[in-house]
């Protein structure tokens, strides 16, 4: 493994989940991508504040602006679970609701070339199994390389 995508949440199996592929990506040498999400709701009220800010300040904001919140975040967090990480790494960010997190994920998986992603997700009945439309279980079925989860 040379590269994978670490899908990072507020959930402790989330930040088990960073420890250990931060653990091997220590053993192998290899490069993590930290992907976060922004709610598309949370994007929206992000991005009306900027504009009132920015129309009082006489500027303008970009969604990559509204984005750097998502990479303090994930640079936050990798200091919360590392003092000092061992391994090159890279903060992602996207805006992303429930119904298509799993394709942003695999779609990041794909542009940065990694061959594994880690992610958490919650344990679910046996008919919540059965549901489609999970992003842990959307990840499993349509992403081509390996996939590590850590159930909460």
């Amino acid at each position: 493994m040379e590269r994978a995508l670490v899908v990072v949440d507020d959930t402790e199996a989330s930040l088990e989940m960073l420890q250990k592929a931060g653990e091997i990506a220590e053993g192998l040498g290899a490069k993590l991508y930290l992907f976060g999400t922004l709610d598309p709701e949370e994007f929206d009220e992000a991005r009306e504040t900027l504009d009132t800010i920015g129309e009082v300040e006489n500027t303008s904001y970009t969604d990559s602006d509204i984005l750097k919140t998502v990479h303090n975040s994930l640079n936050e967090t990798i200091e919360e679970v590392f003092t000092e990480p061992d391994f090159e790494y890279e903060t992602v960010g996207a805006v992303a609701g429930e119904g298509d997190r799993a394709s942003k994920v695999i779609e990041a998986a794909e542009k940065f070339e990694c061959e594994h992603i880690f992610l958490s997700g919650r344990k679910r009945s046996p008919t919540g199994k059965a549901l489609f439309g999970d992003t842990v279980q959307s990840v499993l079925l349509d992403f081509d390389g390996e996939v590590t989860v850590n159930l909460q």
